[in-house]
């Protein structure tokens, strides 16, 4: 995950800002480790690269291409911290300027770069590139005051002792659900993955949901939390997304049918059963972001443990489970 090369600092950040008393190094501190951790991931591959003269073992193209994505990294990391930064300053507005403005300038770009240059991958990793640094300097511009703030060593210190549990937390997760692939191919056959690949593509369009409470949510939270009726306040929000999940959750089990006899061909007969199972696991696991006790009393790394439990559990009903149901 690219997030985890700076050691998660964003979520930090996130944390930290909205207290009383914070200071105005916070977000210049972040986003300076932040520069630093991608610049440093870069310079590393690239000696390592030219230490062992890698680039003998790869071909022309696909040397040319990693080299392109170590700038991609950069460009997006940076991007990613300025651009949330409006969310934890409740300026929304400028958030979704932000996000309509890359994907517009990423559209753009690669219809130039494959339509008019003709030149392929290349020219999408570059389309990417190009439109987060452009959206970069726009994020700059706007956040010149606290960006242009002396980075702190002790803020830096205190930064990183809330994230830094968070990267394996991360990594676990990240190795949770690469490990369903490859237990159901070991396990059940490559026809498997392809049910449940297929499945989750549309499961996952319940994230929409969690993904717009959350990026509302997340930012009045940490704003808010001392106040007393902010557990009331969530309580009725979660009243809400219970209503929503259930309206999802309906709608997959009637109209999954319909949904793979128009877009999946071919033996994946099982598509519909799978997403019926994966729409609530991925609706309720979203659940998460009602209970944030943890980020707020800075628990992070009893968030670290139970992340690991819960890649151990998840491996140990896949080997258990999957002989005997497949994807399901």
């Amino acid at each position: 995950r690219s997030s985890d090369l700076p050691l998660e600092i964003s979520q930090s950040v996130a944390r930290f800002y909205t207290e009383k008393n914070a200071g105005n190094s916070i977000f210049s501190t972040g986003v300076f480790f932040t520069i630093i951790g991608y610049v440093g991931f870069s310079l590393l591959f690239q000696t390592i690269v030219h230490w062992f003269k890698l680039e003998h073992f790869f071909t022309p193209f696909f040397y040319e291409n990693i080299l392109i994505i170590n700038g991609l990294f950069l460009s997006y990391g940076i991007f990613y911290i300025l651009q949330n930064q409006f969310k934890w300053r409740l300026e929304p507005h400028l958030y979704a300027l932000t996000s309509v403005a890359y994907s517009l300038l990423v559209l753009a770009l690669s219809y130039y770069y494959l339509v008019v240059a003709v030149i392929g991958l290349k020219g999408v990793l570059l389309a990417y590139k190009i439109s987060g640094f452009c959206c970069s300097i726009f994020c700059v511009y706007k956040l010149r005051k606290e960006l242009f703030v002396l980075p702190s060593l002790v803020v830096f210190k205190k930064l990183l002792a809330f994230s830094i549990p968070l990267v394996p937390a991360s990594l676990s997760i990240w190795l949770m659900q690469s490990l369903d692939r490859v237990m159901l191919s070991s396990l059940n056959g490559l026809v498997e993955v392809g049910t449940f690949s297929i499945a989750a593509k549309f499961a996952n369009i319940g994230l929409l949901a969690i993904t717009a409470i959350q990026s509302a949510l997340t930012p009045l939270i940490y704003k808010h939390h001392t106040e007393h009726d902010t557990p009331d306040k969530i309580a009725s929000i979660l009243s809400i997304y219970l209503t929503m999940c259930l309206i999802i959750i309906l709608g997959a089990f009637l109209f999954s049918d319909n949904l793979v006899d128009i877009f999946v061909s071919g033996d994946f007969g099982q598509v519909a059963i799978v997403i019926c199972v994966l729409v609530p696991a991925i609706l309720f696991n979203g659940l998460y972001i009602f209970f944030p006790g943890l980020y707020i009393f800075k628990k992070t790394k009893s968030i670290m443990w139970l992340s690991i439990f819960s890649t151990i559990l998840n491996v140990i009903f896949n080997g258990l489970l999957i002989p005997s149901y497949g994807a399901i």
